[in-house]
């Protein structure tokens, strides 16, 4: 009897750390699985602000040419100002310069802008036509970015040789 009691109680006892250790497994993959489920919503967070500047973004591009072409404003010179002017207002908090590695080198400006965009604006016969491109400099290496993000990092960039285009 003692020995039947004592294998019984290993036997029990064994159950036991076996419950027991399954228990913390379980404890630690919620804990797993709740970070993951954190990083997701961080990553869709940081998706979302990047979507939002980029439709933004073209939004003001393409309101502004059709600004420019109805005021029959064809100075290009004045027009890229204004419609840099106004991208960067948007842009100021939101973008800064960058090199080649997307690495920031500075706040961005009105006189970056300028020398790294086209505005071409034409009307003939009585149709008119704008574009803006983001052109960047010889070597490719002037561009618009930013991280988003605090723990899980989206990259935002305008790409070089963005080009929008209205036709009215």
């Amino acid at each position: 009897m003692t020995c039947k009691g004592f294998f019984t109680f290993i036997l029990v006892f064994v159950m036991i750390l076996f419950l027991f250790e399954l228990s913390i497994i379980f404890n630690e993959n919620d804990f797993v699985l709740n970070e993951v489920e954190t990083d997701l919503i961080a990553l869709e967070q940081a998706n979302k602000e990047r979507t939002i500047i980029e439709n933004n973004v073209d939004k003001i591009l393409s309101l502004k040419l059709r600004e420019q072409l109805l005021k029959e404003n064809f100075n290009v010179l004045v027009a890229q100002h204004e419609i840099n002017l106004s991208l960067l207002r948007y842009l100021h908090s939101r973008a800064s310069k960058s090199n080649l590695f997307l690495d920031e080198t500075g706040s961005l400006d009105l006189s970056y802008l300028n020398r790294n965009s086209v505005v071409v604006l034409l009307q003939v016969n009585g149709i008119s036509y704008g574009e803006y491109v983001l052109s960047s400099n010889e070597l490719k290496t002037n561009n618009v970015s930013k991280l988003l993000g605090d723990k899980i990092k989206v990259q935002y960039k305008l790409p070089i040789e963005y080009v929008v285009r209205v036709m009215q």
